[in-house]
């Protein structure tokens, strides 16, 4: 892929609306790695929280059963894998969704194909230059598909999963949470599903650092996000549900900075079904409060919003859009400064290509890691 960069000042600010950096004029953007596991063909990717540790599906786009998971940790300025490869069986799709705990040392592994469609969970531990299995958590029963999405909290003992069970009305998706115990893992929200509409799409979901707080978005036709606390065995509502503000906006992809007090959320339809996109950011303040302006695209078929990341203070917000037949892939960076969003960073693409993935941003903003057509790219803000 070939890359246009377009780099804007970015201002210093001691607010507690803004970057509290101390000397943010001094750094800049710099793409530290474009050519990063260059032989691999990646469908899915993960970062820790401290940013010195990312995961890769690689993914065999001609056969698409299953995949091969490698971790690689940041030695000064080189990647290098650490542990063996990961790899899964014939048709199970083991990869198909991986997090990592906080410091990088925690991996899972999502294989909903395994055992007839059941789903099985792997959850290893990195121990003496090896990954280490030290749990596995299975599907109820046969077309359970457990594992189609999955997130850790900071220290791995906490894990939220996504369900698409096959033959339920509706074929609605469902959200289970597990707690360690031990050598077991424990579910404490089994099955949970608050949508009744018809073949609803895979939710988009993001769990707080602290596994306190869980966030499930919808982007069926308005599209709509929940917000809950995890008390005990039961999820409470944390404000009003957050809605689109028209028909086909497919508001609903979502994320979160670190605590879950603050949520992003794109639409890729706004405004009904027009395509320019829509990206909200919201902060719980006894109610959820939209912090800055809205974000919009500037074209049909930009389709801003499909993916979105906060960092740990909710001043750096990451965007990535560009994904229609006609437009060209595109991320912007932006920095909460004087109580607004101002973009710092553009990172868009000469070719027309889909940024059909994923990125993923570290907590304290600094490290960047972008999914275009199944090659990364890794940014830092140094």
């Amino acid at each position: 892929m070939t890359a246009l960069i377009l780099l804007a000042s970015i201002s210093s600010c001691n607010s507690d609306d803004g970057i509290d950096s101390g000397d943010e004029t001094d750094k800049t953007w710099i793409q530290s790695s474009s050519d990063f596991a260059p032989e691999a063909s990646i469908n899915q990717i993960a970062i820790s929280r401290d940013g010195n540790t990312i995961a890769i599906t690689d993914w065999d786009p001609n056969l698409k059963t299953t995949g091969t998971v490698k971790i690689f940790r940041k030695f000064v300025d080189e990647w290098q894998q650490i542990g063996e490869s990961l790899s899964g069986i014939d048709d199970d799709k083991f990869g198909a969704a991986i997090s990592l705990s906080a410091d990088g040392n925690i991996v899972a592994v999502g294989a909903p194909s395994y055992n007839d469609v059941t789903g099985e969970v792997f959850i290893y531990e990195y121990t003496q230059d090896t990954w280490e299995p030290t749990g596995q958590i299975s599907g109820a029963q046969r077309f359970t598909s457990l594992g189609v999405d999955l997130a850790l909290n900071s220290d791995g003992s906490k894990i939220a999963i996504i369900s698409k069970p096959l033959g339920r009305l509706g074929f609605n998706s469902v959200l289970s949470i597990y707690v360690q115990s031990g050598s077991n893992w424990e579910s404490v929200i089994n099955n949970f599903d608050n949508v009744t509409a018809v073949d609803v799409p895979l939710p988009s979901m993001a769990f707080s650092a602290e596994g306190n707080r869980v966030f499930l978005g919808y982007t069926h036709n308005t599209g709509f996000v929940d917000a809950y606390s995890v008390n005990g065995s039961a999820l409470v509502s944390i404000g009003d549900r957050l809605v689109g503000e028209n028909q086909l906006d497919w508001f609903g992809n979502i994320g979160i900075n670190t605590s879950g007090s603050t949520v992003a959320i794109g639409g890729t339809g706004y405004p009904g079904a027009d395509y320019r996109g829509i990206v909200k950011v919201y902060q719980n303040n006894s109610g959820w409060e939209q912090k800055g302006s809205s974000l919009y695209g500037e074209e049909l078929d930009d389709r801003v919003g499909k993916k979105v990341a906060l960092n740990e203070g909710a001043s750096r917000l990451v965007v990535g859009a560009g994904i229609g037949i006609s437009r060209s892939a595109f991320v912007r960076v932006y920095d909460f400064v004087e109580g607004d969003w101002n973009e710092s960073l553009t990172i868009s693409s000469n070719d027309i290509e889909t940024f059909d993935q994923d990125l993923k941003l570290s907590d304290d903003g600094n490290t960047l890691v972008l999914l275009f057509g199944r090659k990364v790219e890794i940014w830092s803000f140094e």
